[in-house]
């Protein structure tokens, strides 16, 4: 003869081993989640090196527009090793005068177009190559700024035109990515992600 479990007893049972399975779901789910997130990390990082040359390279359309929307001259600088990056306005005085042909003081003045900028995290600025010129020699003679050091700045002239530049940003993972302007048009490349060894 069959003798049938209280009721009560097999709602507790049906119960537990609910419970028994979610945890064992849990736990299925951290130990898969632990073995992805290394896997993440490194298109992850790749993501935000393209997304820090997007950064600057918006940075440049900007400086290189407001220089012929204000007929000044704007600079960009950086931070090397660092993510630190700046536009300067170089302000039009009076006495003197430029190779834009606006009347300037012997020293030039400036103001900050936009402090404290600053790339994604983990990428930072590594080396770039500006070429010089008369106009790039003439401005960095008339005054420097010390807010950011060291690397020699990238102009835009009201005219539209720039200086010739390369840049590189890398990330933790030892992987670059390169930015060069076209002095002429203005215009800028970006190059794939690189290793080390592409370079």
């Amino acid at each position: 003869m069959n003798r049938r479990r209280p009721l009560s007893s097999r709602r507790f049972d049906q119960a537990g081993l609910t419970i028994w399975e979610i945890m064992l779901v849990l736990a299925i789910v951290a130990v898969m989640a632990a073995m992805a997130v290394p896997a993440l990390e490194g298109p992850l990082a790749t993501q935000r090196l393209r997304s820090g040359a997007e950064t600057i390279r918006a940075a440049w359309v900007k400086a290189r527009v407001e220089a012929m929307k204000s007929g000044e001259v704007l600079t960009f600088r950086y931070s090397p090793e660092t993510s630190d990056f700046m536009l300067e306005t170089f302000a039009p005085m009076s006495g003197g005068t430029n190779f834009a042909g606006l009347e300037m003081d012997a020293t030039a003045g400036t103001s900050t177009a936009q402090p404290d900028a600053t790339l994604p995290d983990g990428i930072t600025f590594v080396e770039s190559e500006t070429m010089s010129d008369a106009r790039s020699q003439y401005w960095t003679m008339q005054g420097e700024t010390a807010e950011v050091a060291e690397a020699a700045p990238i102009f835009f002239y009201p005219d539209g035109t720039t200086s010739t530049a390369s840049l590189w940003l890398g990330n933790e993972r030892g992987h670059l990515i390169r930015l060069d302007i076209r002095g002429i048009t203005g215009v800028v490349k970006v190059s794939d992600v690189l290793s080390e060894e592409e370079r």
